[in-house]
């Protein structure tokens, strides 16, 4: 018996989609791992529990990247707020007025970047955030 790879099956018995090994010469398994051991009519009580168990660590896996998600969301947030903070500092020094920049270049590349629309709607969006 040679193993070849694993295979994703979805378990007959749970519904839910489970690794299992691919053996060559052989049909894929139509039970998970965690299934295979409550088979038969006299195993009701224990497949219940065992499918119990298997929903809830699930369940409690899903809450754990779910928890993950939102912090990752909010170190990303914070991260872009400091961004668009430091880009509101340099803007500060970089006012482009009909003559010329408030830096005195006449000709002021940060000056014409930081005034184009987009930009300016990213930095005020962030002040008028963090200012409520």
């Amino acid at each position: 018996m040679s193993v070849v790879d694993s295979a994703k099956i979805t378990c007959r018995c749970c519904r839910l989609v489970a690794r299992v090994r691919d053996v060559v010469g052989h049909d894929l398994p139509d039970v998970c791992g965690e299934c295979a051991g409550h088979q038969g009519h006299e195993k009701y009580t224990q497949l219940a529990f065992d499918h119990a168990t298997l929903y809830w660590e699930r369940v409690e896996e899903a809450v754990r990247e779910e928890k993950r998600a939102h912090m990752r969301a909010d170190a990303a947030l914070h991260t872009r707020d400091q961004a668009m903070n430091a880009l509101a500092e340099v803007r500060e020094e970089h006012w482009m007025g009909v003559e010329k920049c408030t830096c005195g270049r006449k000709e002021c590349r940060t000056g014409q970047l930081l005034a184009t629309s987009r930009i300016a709607k990213l930095i005020g969006a962030t002040q008028r955030r963090n200012a409520s």
